[in-house]
């Protein structure tokens, strides 16, 4: 039994004019603007809440991408009150702590809980210990503070037109005009590799070079524009992020390799509003740079230049963390070493999608857009 004032699944229609953005169509609007979910439930936004503008970008947003959203309907109008971001998940993980339960999901680096003060607690964890055991695919939505508030079980078929959208937003990633002129292969050290990783060496002018061309791809916190990569939302997807950077690194010649850690890991951040976000695994890219004994890391999620792997690890504040590397073009590798591709970079697409929503939403929150000056 599901939540009776929440809705969760894909987006199938969204009633707002054409040609007019969703923030103007809803400051012209006076009735409300019916929302349909694929499972034939339906809601509204009420244009006079100071959120239905946002929310109506977002719920578009996720319909083209074909990505869940999760409301919750205030019983009272019918219209939605909050929106937040389910994964389509499986769960790897379950472990108490005193009476709340940690529980661990793939594909996600984030730690997540569910609480026992959860009126829906018993009913929440017995689809999630069911999942645990049969390896089925669950949606599931947690709030900003990582504490679960809704469990589903999800059987999606990927459609022919939802495979077509997601081929095309890889597209968009892959025919993305390169407008850097400093990064010419002229700049490359083609002559040195690692030999054990075929990770290329470049001079330290062109890892800095490609740190700042990175960078400068990061989304704006309240328009997040794709195919902009959130770096300001740090708290999870990771993976999409990195696979990303390695695409855009190998498009302008260069060959980067990955760096990946696992444990108990905890990074200070200005873009989280607790300052801070804890993960069980991390991954970045690397090069090699000509002249230096290590691996350098490219994360603009952590920094705001090239650091060695050292200072990487030490930053994620574990020192019994657990250091791997692999070749590029993995997209995701467990803690046992499993690992998954996604050379189409289609799933690449996806992160990316969910994690700009996930940006955008919390770009709404009270707390307002990152960063933070309170950190």
């Amino acid at each position: 039994m599901s939540n009776n004032h929440a809705i969760a699944g894909l987006v199938s229609h969204i009633d707002l004019p054409p040609l007019m953005t969703a923030a103007h169509r809803l400051s012209f609007e006076s009735t409300p603007i019916d929302v349909t979910f694929d499972n034939g439930e339906t809601t509204s936004l009420d244009p006079s809440e100071p959120l239905s503008a946002g929310y109506a970008q977002i719920l578009e947003d996720l319909r083209d991408a074909k990505i869940p959203g999760y409301v919750e309907i205030n019983p009272e109008t019918g219209s939605i009150s909050r929106l937040l971001i389910p994964l389509q998940v499986k769960v790897v993980a379950l472990v108490n702590i005193g009476a709340d339960v940690a529980v661990g999901l793939e594909i996600s680096q984030a730690h997540r809980v569910l609480k026992r003060s959860n009126s829906q607690f018993d009913r929440l964890l017995k689809i999630l210990e069911e999942a645990k055991n049969t390896g089925a695919t669950v949606l599931v939505t947690d709030n900003e503070d990582r504490e679960i508030v809704d469990v589903r079980p999800w059987e999606k078929v990927t459609t022919a037109q939802e495979l077509t959208a997601l081929e095309l937003a890889a597209e968009a990633l892959s025919t993305e005009s390169i407008k850097f002129e400093e990064l010419a292969d002229s700049d490359t050290a083609s002559a040195t590799e690692s030999a054990a990783s075929g990770i290329q060496a470049v001079t330290m002018q062109r890892l800095n070079q490609l740190f700042n061309w990175l960078a400068s791809g990061s989304c704006n916190p309240i328009t997040v524009p794709p195919p902009c990569i959130p770096f300001l939302y740090p708290d999870d997807g990771c993976w999409g992020r990195a696979h990303e950077m390695a695409r855009r690194i190998v498009s302008v010649g260069n060959v980067p390799g990955k760096v990946w850690n696992y444990g108990n890991l905890k990074a200070k951040t200005k873009n989280n509003p607790n300052c801070q976000v804890l993960w069980g695994w991390h991954v970045a890219p690397i090069l090699a740079v000509i002249g230096s004994p290590y691996y350098w890391v490219i994360d603009p999620s952590m920094f705001a230049k090239p650091v060695t792997v050292s200072q990487w690890k030490q930053a994620q504040s574990d020192p019994a963390s657990q250091i791997n590397y692999t070749v590029w073009q993995v997209f995701h590798r467990s803690k046992a070493g499993q690992v998954t591709y996604d050379p189409n970079f289609t799933l690449t697409a996806q992160v990316l999608a969910t994690y700009r929503a996930q940006l955008k939403v919390r770009s709404l929150s009270p707390s307002g857009p990152p960063p933070y000056a309170n950190c």
